[in-house]
């Protein structure tokens, strides 16, 4: 069974004890349709549940019951109708996922800010080299019209720069605010 199988699971038999005062095990797990393969499987699944969310419903083994395959009455508190109309379960699940989800967006939104931070960086770095080994290979001496073209290459490139650096700026901006509206929301909802 996967989480969100399990919190239906958990859902069905608090709705199930609402609706039924008190119940032994046995009877839930039939009622349900035996939503395990084995009675056994399903009182361990009660006894996990209790460990864990005891404060929804009551657990107590039968006095005339045997020791060695117990049977345990399930009784409903005073929580488990407000904590199923709240959403119960599948509602704890389904706000977690949302909240991991969000997480994952705002990751990514940071690993994009980074990225952009060295594209700049490694193309600058090659245009360099592009322009050392040039003037390395190119004769001793240089014309007018070669300092004047590599002037014009730099002040494309200055010009290359300077419209990617506001591209670049932009979205660090709109990353930004992604991440300024996801933290209020997240603030919010504690």
């Amino acid at each position: 069974m996967d989480d969100f199988e399990i919190a239906q699971l958990k859902d069905r038999i608090l709705r199930y004890l609402v609706e039924n005062e008190v119940s032994n095990e046995k009877d839930v797990f039939e009622a349900l349709g035996k939503p395990l393969k084995h009675l056994r499987f399903f009182q361990d699944f009660t006894t996990e549940m209790f460990k864990h969310d005891h404060k929804y419903f009551l657990r107590h083994k039968r006095p005339q019951s045997e020791l060695k395959d117990p049977i345990f009455d399930l009784y409903k508190t005073d929580q488990t109708k407000p904590f199923l109309d709240k959403g119960g379960f599948v509602g704890i699940y389904e706000d977690t996922k949302k909240k991991l989800e969000k997480k994952e967006k705002v990751k990514k939104a940071a690993d994009k800010k980074t990225l952009y931070w060295w594209l700049p960086i490694a193309v600058s770095l090659i245009s360099t080299m592009v322009a050392i080994v040039s003037l390395i290979q190119s004769s001793n001496s240089v014309s007018q019209s070669d300092i004047e073209l590599i002037q014009h290459n730099i002040d494309n490139l200055k010009s290359d720069y300077k419209k990617e650096n506001d591209e670049l700026k932009e979205r660090i901006y709109k990353a930004e605010l992604l991440i300024a509206v996801y933290e209020s929301g997240v603030g919010s909802e504690n």
